[in-house]
């Protein structure tokens, strides 16, 4: 054995000695040299690759002689500036280079670790995944009609990357393994509202990628329980403009508190006091959250060392884009630690958007849409395409009306509309529910404003199948002569009477001297070109009002020709200064008064008026006297008042 060694010792020198042997010329030749100094104690970063088209361009960073430098290199042949192509199968691109004639109809992808390829950026769909909310519990109180589900958090990612829009997502809800709807929101019916129990649905989602994206669909589910049964309810709500409500705190939209409602809801079921209420869990969406802990007791009549209900508030997660609403389940209990559920509803109102197709109506009065208001939304913004459909992404709330397909009456309604059904502007004989076959009905006791936003589909100017979103409003006037104030994304507010008396197409010129930063407070006038206006009111009223307009002009320095239209617009200045002291009875003179003296810019301009459709003035002929005492009384005292901070 010791004979042997001295071989094998040999054998392995051999290989070691043909191994350095074969890397040595790779080491030479990694070796970079200054091009100054030409040391070797220097590092080289390509600046720009050169390719078959063009040269590039390296630079070398030398610590022996501090000297940093750049070097063009000659162009490579063999790189191709190639333009890449998805194929669609979810594995190749092409490639195509300008300069040559250079090729590929087949590369295989080269992805990332985001999963795009770092080529032709196609996804790498095989690595998408699909995330959904886990399954939850959800109480709705006894008789409820506006109980719905909603399943939200769907989304598709791909690594870190959200690629949740790159797929069309169905849901369909089961009950027992029956398929009962289809959508994100499931409107519960009557007959599970009205009778307390326990009912599961479950919701099955499927991912399918959209037109022009390759892929396999990706599917899910989830299971929803649902708990009706008599709950201690409470209901708040915030307009659009508002980012929170304090719990012990009443606005235009609740006139009753959340802590006096809980209260008096545990008391009608109680004999004993109310004493503290659980919130048995505190979520956060996109509409807000509220100012609770999980489990933490909040009280009533809270001592020192305990938490009170009335310390705590809801708060809007975007005051500007949230809206919706948000519910929370809680657990009420009295001074015998008897229990009792309840659940909180907050409803944070949609902005009215930019209010792209108008209508109004008054409450419980059906309107009909028709196809050609939707095409002129569409014409506005693609001058020579043409409108193919409209779907609606959002449905209103039941309390505020239901929009039908194919309406006839109250006893015959039609087919109530479903958010993503899809309603045709030119049916084209295929039988298909056309715009035109839409109708909204409010509620016999809603009066505002309903948004209710949707999709267009159909074709540009280049004749490309293109989608643009829009706003349909509908303004609910009670048929009295009350205001109805609504916000427009452009920063002003308009006011206008609630009786048909107002033109809608006249908003424009409203607007304009504030939208153009020329006037914080616009006035809608009759009387700056009487021609211009299809009613004419009567000859006391006019006389009425250039007394008024004399008044205001020597004791206010007010030059307006119509100081009581309700015809006006405000920008957020003025109408935060109006927010905080509003005159009431007949406010219009008055609060033009308070703004000139001021410093607010107030403007006049020309306005078209209607006679009024339903309702019945506040000035009648027996108060038109009190009417000018009080007004003209209240101008004067306006005037010497002193000026408020702004």
């Amino acid at each position: 054995m010791k004979q042997k060694l001295p071989r094998r010792r040999g054998l392995s020198l051999l290989l070691a000695l043909a191994m350095v042997l074969s890397l040595a010329p790779a080491a030479f030749a990694a070796t970079v040299r200054c091009p100054e100094c030409n040391s070797t104690n220097c590092t080289k970063t390509t600046v720009a690759e050169a390719n078959c088209h063009e040269g590039g361009v390296d630079r070398y960073v030398c610590k022996n002689c501090g000297k940093t430098t750049l070097v063009e290199t000659a162009e490579d042949k063999n790189n191709h500036d190639a333009r890449y192509t998805d194929n669609g199968d979810g594995e190749t691109h092409s490639a195509v280079c300008p300069y040559d004639s250079y090729s590929r109809a087949k590369e295989p992808h080269e992805f990332d670790g985001t999963g795009r390829c770092v080529k032709c950026l196609a996804v790498n769909y095989s690595e998408v995944k699909l995330s959904l909310p886990g399954n939850q519990t959800v109480y709705v109180e006894l008789g409820d009609t506006d109980a719905r589900l909603k399943l939200e958090g769907a989304r598709l990612t791909l690594g870190s990357a959200d690629v949740t829009d790159e797929y069309t997502i169905t849901y369909n809800w089961y009950e027992d393994g029956e398929a009962v709807a289809t959508g994100s929101t499931y409107d519960l019916p009557l007959d599970v509202v009205e009778d307390e129990g326990r009912y599961t649905y479950t919701c099955f989602v499927m991912a399918v990628p959209r037109s022009g994206f390759s892929g396999s669909p990706q599917s899910g589910s989830c299971t929803v329980t649902v708990v009706v049964q008599d709950l201690a309810a409470a209901y708040a709500a915030l307009p659009a403009d508002e980012e929170y409500l304090d719990f012990d705190e009443t606005n235009s939209r609740t006139p009753v508190c959340i802590v006096d409602q809980i209260y008096d809801a545990v008391n009608e079921r109680s004999e004993e006091r109310p004493e503290y209420i659980i919130f048995d869990t505190v979520p956060s969406n996109d509409v807000g959250t509220i100012t609770a802990k999980r489990d933490e007791p909040y009280y009533f009549d809270p001592d020192r060392d305990q938490s009170g209900l009335s310390e705590l508030s809801f708060e809007v997660d975007d005051a500007e884009n949230s809206s919706g609403t948000y519910t929370v389940a809680f657990t009420a209990y009295d001074e015998r630690d008897n229990d009792y559920p309840g659940m909180l509803t907050v409803t944070v109102e949609q902005p009215l958007g930019d209010m792209d197709v108008l209508y109004t109506a008054a409450d419980g009065e059906a309107v009909t849409l028709a196809g050609d208001d939707f095409e002129d939304f569409w014409l506005d913004n693609y001058s020579s395409g043409e409108l193919t459909l409209i779907r609606f992404t959002t449905l209103p709330r039941t309390s505020q009306g239901i929009l039908y397909a194919d309406y006839t009456s109250a006893s015959r309604p039609g087919t109530r509309v479903r958010t993503g059904d899809s309603f045709y502007y030119d049916d084209s004989g295929r039988n298909r529910t056309q715009i035109d076959d839409l109708t909204f009905v409010p509620d016999e006791d809603y009066s505002g404003y309903v948004s209710i936003p949707f999709e267009a589909y159909g074709e540009n100017n280049r004749g490309t199948q293109t989608t643009k979103s829009g706003d349909l409003c509908i303004l609910v006037s009670s048929g009295s002569v009350e205001s109805v104030s609504y916000q427009v994304t452009s920063g002003g507010t308009v006011q206008m009477d609630g009786d048909g008396q107002h033109d809608i197409g006249s908003l424009d010129a409203l607007l304009e001297p504030i939208l153009r930063g020329e006037s914080d407070f616009s006035v809608g006038s009759r009387f700056l070109d009487p021609g211009a206006v299809t009613f004419r009111s009567t000859f006391m009223r006019r006389a009425g009002i250039r007394i008024l307009s004399t008044i205001l002009r020597v004791f206010a320095g007010c030059r307006l020709t119509d100081p009581t239209s309700g015809f006006r617009a405000a920008n957020r200045e003025a109408l935060a200064f109006l927010a905080e002291d509003y005159p009431a009875d007949y406010p219009e003179p008055e609060s033009i008064v308070s703004l000139s003296r001021n410093g607010f810019r107030i403007s006049e301009v020309q306005v078209n008026m209607f006679e009024r459709e339903g309702g019945v003035s506040s000035i009648s002929s027996a108060k038109s006297v009190y009417y000018m005492f009080k007004v003209s009384l209240a101008i004067l005292c306006t005037s010497f008042q002193k000026k408020r901070v702004k």
